[in-house]
């Protein structure tokens, strides 16, 4: 017979007699919310999640963990610079699918409402 977990969502104090229950709860996977249990730089849906039967790591909240790093691009036209395709997009008010795509020649797109797009 398996025993329970108690684990309990830093960000938000809430208590949770399984694992499962908390993943459930915030709707991510059982299995990913074990793992990030185990780790306290790691994420599930955003939330923290620290076991109970075991010491509470340090997790310092007031850095964003957001992933990985963007990739800068450039507008060739306007020498404008972004951190991140994504930062592009909201610039030029499309998504990061059109800028990825001009930037890959995609589909045979080169440009986004004629602006040329690079990696810096």
């Amino acid at each position: 017979m398996k025993n329970n977990v108690r684990v309990e969502i830093i960000e938000t104090g809430e208590v949770f007699d399984s694992i499962t229950a908390c993943a459930n709860y915030i709707g991510g996977n059982a299995r990913h919310a074990s793992i990030v249990s185990r780790n306290p730089r790691m994420t599930c849906k955003g939330y923290h999640i620290v076991r109970i039967d075991e010491p509470i790591p340090e997790i310092d909240l007031s850095r964003s963990f957001v992933g990985r790093p963007g990739i800068r691009v450039r507008i060739v036209e306007t020498g404008d610079e972004f951190d991140s395709i994504k930062e592009c997009a909201e610039f030029m008010n499309c998504s990061s699918g059109r800028i990825h795509d001009a930037l890959t020649g995609y589909n045979n797109i080169h440009t986004y409402n004629g602006y040329h797009f690079t990696y810096v």
